[in-house]
């Protein structure tokens, strides 16, 4: 049994490139211990101290001179007009500051799927706003003022993934489904 396995590991049965690699693996293996072996011997032999004074005696040599810091004069707010006018008057009206745009400056029900463009296994869909502007989206755009996003799209209709206040408090997610505008003609 014993002289089966080693007929079974003889390196004579190995091609000419595995023996190479072998032998070149063996010799890197003793070249990078005798390295560290001697890299070892220094450290070992050289106090700390003495390591950090020679480090510190390096000089360091600067490509460029460093830019002396400017320091800027502070001016103070002259009265006039607020600048965060608009904003607060925006907030006491009970109003977003962000104005939205594209499809989210409209809620979901209000916009139409009017065509869904497929190259391979990739969709996009062609969304219609009141407004009558087109726009083009994908899955994950951002859709509707419910902070919604596109979840799927098939040939025939997209999945929006919506959050909406739940009645019970805090957020529930919804999906809304926007089929194509000449599907929802025919039904």
């Amino acid at each position: 049994m014993r002289h089966n396995l080693v007929k079974e590991l003889s390196i004579h049965k190995w091609s000419f490139l595995q023996q190479a690699a072998l032998i070149g693996a063996i010799v890197l293996a003793i070249m990078i211990s005798g390295l560290l072996y001697i890299y070892y011997r220094q450290v070992q032999d050289k106090p700390l101290s003495l390591f950090f004074q020679e480090l510190e005696a390096q000089q360091v040599i600067l490509k460029e001179k460093i830019p002396e810091l400017q320091i800027q004069k502070i001016a103070a707010y002259q009265r006039g007009r607020n600048p965060f006018s608009y904003a607060e008057r925006l907030m006491k009206q009970g109003q977003h500051l962000l104005i939205e745009h594209g499809l989210k400056a409209f809620p979901t029900d209000v916009l139409k799927l009017v065509g869904i463009i497929s190259l391979g296994d990739k969709f996009w869909a062609i969304i219609e706003t009141p407004d009558g502007q087109v726009h083009q989206a994908t899955i994950g755009t951002s859709v509707g003022q419910s902070y919604g996003h596109i979840s799927n799209i098939t040939n025939q209709q997209i999945d929006i993934l919506e959050k909406r206040s739940a009645e019970e408090g805090g957020w529930a997610e919804y999906t809304t489904t926007l089929k194509l505008e000449a599907l929802r003609q025919q039904e």
